[in-house]
């Protein structure tokens, strides 16, 4: 929780973040080859997660832009 617009989560919440999709592949909660998504790929005129986090995430392996509007459901997650 935070604005990340003009800095990022501290390194330790980046880290436990990393951890928590590592545990999520393990667990197979998770896809090994999941996609990442900023909130704002979906919904462009939303300026979550702050403009510095965002561009974190989009460095990130498993990031993949999406459309606007468009929703993704993986067949792991819960409907």
């Amino acid at each position: 929780m935070g604005n990340f617009t003009d800095k990022l989560p501290t390194d330790d919440a980046l880290k436990a973040l990393e951890e928590a999709l590592v545990l999520g592949v393990k667990l197979g909660k998770l896809t090994p080859d999941f996609k990442l998504h900023g909130h704002r790929d979906a919904r462009p005129s939303m300026d979550s997660p702050g403009q510095k986090l965002y561009d974190r995430i989009r460095k990130h392996k498993h990031y993949e832009p999406i459309g606007p509007n468009i929703v993704t459901v993986s067949p792991k997650s819960p409907v």
